[in-house]
């Protein structure tokens, strides 16, 4: 059987995905990326995930088209959903590819709730890429 890589990748931006993707395969690590699909309930129902089991996950925390406001309400379904569709079977971190820092330990206590009724595995730890870091432009203030 054929190891999948352990690290999933996903954007609802084609361009930030492929950024992301191209960064990590210069340093040979490799990932699964995966384009979010806005239109399904999970935005992941075009993929078949059966057979993967990633061990990080990497994420923007905005997957939705901008819908006006930037808060935890608008956030943590989407990124429930998502682990629901995934459904980890072992330990995992995920690291949110966002602008948008200040909101993950909002939206993540939150996804921690909504994931205990339906006996999902909860993430070991989570936290945040800076892009301005992640992409080598960074400033004095980061």
């Amino acid at each position: 059987m054929i190891n999948m890589p352990g690290l999933m990748l996903i954007d609802d931006n084609k361009d930030e995905l492929k950024e992301i993707h191209d960064a990590l395969c210069k340093a040979a690590i490799p990932s699964l990326p995966i384009l979010f699909d806005p239109i399904t309930p999970s935005g992941l129902d075009h993929v078949d995930l059966e057979c993967f089991c990633p061990r990080v996950i990497i994420s923007d925390l905005n997957l939705r088209p901008a819908m006006g406001s930037f808060d935890v309400a608008t956030f943590y379904p989407i990124i429930s959903s998502m682990l629901r569709k995934i459904n980890p079977t072992k330990p995992y971190v995920i690291y949110f590819w966002s602008t948008h820092d200040d909101l993950v330990d909002g939206v993540m206590e939150q996804v921690l709730k909504s994931l205990k009724p339906f006996n999902i595995l909860p993430p070991m730890g989570f936290g945040t890429l800076k892009r301005a870091c992640f992409r080598g432009r960074r400033t004095l203030k980061d």
